[in-house]
């Protein structure tokens, strides 16, 4: 193997690494964005983080309990649903709810549903529009 870069990934990859790196720049994206302050102005921040944790362990109870805290008004919430629906974890793709939970994320300030909705355009196309008479 010639490229020196690949040569010390590979010598000194060690398990976990791939997922370390990962976290990592999950952490720089949210940094990034306004995730954090968003989180932070939540009304109920426990449940938030109660339906966070359901993620990995029942996706779609996961899914359920951010639906509710969204249509409570979790701006939060509305981000993970639009992210939900745009990967069909917890719930089926669907580009169109996704892109309406990310405006509607949009609209309350967050930065996150912003990047949401460029990724499902670059992969998608803009989401056809409802006709104006």
């Amino acid at each position: 193997m010639k490229c020196l870069l690949c040569r010390y990934l590979i010598g000194s990859a060690d398990p976990g690494w791939i997922e370390r790196v990962e976290n990592e720049l999950a952490t720089l994206r949210n940094a990034g964005a306004n995730s954090d302050a968003i989180f932070e102005r939540e009304s109920d921040p426990e449940r938030l983080r109660r339906a966070h944790d359901l993620w990995d362990l029942d996706p779609k109870r996961a899914f359920d309990a951010f639906l509710n805290l969204a249509q409570g008004g979790s701006v939060w919430s509305m981000a993970a649903i639009g992210w939900a629906y745009e990967t069909g974890t917890g719930t089926p793709f669907d580009s169109r709810q996704a892109d309406e939970w990310y405006r509607r994320a949009c609209e309350g300030g967050s930065d996150a549903a912003l990047l949401g909705r460029a990724r499902l355009a670059r992969m998608h196309g803009d989401p056809p529009r409802p006709k104006t008479s």
